[in-house]
């Protein structure tokens, strides 16, 4: 599949390009805030963000930031210190993009439905304001591929109905 044109070469704005893609901010962190004072870090920091890190260590926040896969790969999930710790110094933001589950329609057509009562998460990374928005995109449009493959393969394996092939 060929690679899509940058976010800004496609939209006329951030706003757009999030709208047209489906995606939102659930969460935003401003890296910086994350002061020496354990005291100052935000409740979607220590809440969300520290007690919601990946599992998985293929996430996109460990591509991103590779020094916080140490804790996918710990036993025990770490205290927000030791995230703040490892992220200190860092300028941009931590965002948790939301994008709708879609179910593409079986008629081999490339539609698809979809609601936000049904919806994937994932925390990034954006070193600027301006990564925000294209981060989130990528992020979504790599998701809905996921999406669509997923929609192919339970097809495939479908038994065919009464009256069907």
């Amino acid at each position: 599949m060929a690679k899509k044109a940058a976010t800004k070469e496609r939209f006329a704005s951030p706003a757009e390009a999030l709208f047209e893609t489906c995606v939102r901010v659930e969460h935003m962190i401003y890296v910086p805030s994350l002061t020496v004072d354990e005291e100052s870090y935000c409740d979607t920091f220590c809440e969300e963000f520290v007690e919601g890190l990946p599992e998985r260590k293929d996430a996109p926040i460990y591509r991103q930031l590779p020094k916080l896969k140490r804790f996918a790969e710990a036993d025990e999930g770490p205290e927000p210190w030791m995230v703040a710790d490892v992220l200190r110094g860092l300028p941009g933001f931590i965002v948790q993009a939301a994008a709708p589950c879609r179910s593409y329609l079986k008629d081999g057509s490339n539609g698809w439905t979809w609601s936000w009562g049904n919806y994937w998460t994932e925390w990034l990374y954006a070193p600027t304001e301006a990564d925000i928005a294209t981060r989130c995109v990528e992020w979504a449009e790599w998701r809905a591929e996921q999406d669509r493959a997923a929609s192919l393969k339970a097809e495939k394996s479908s038994p065919p109905l009464h009256g069907e092939g």
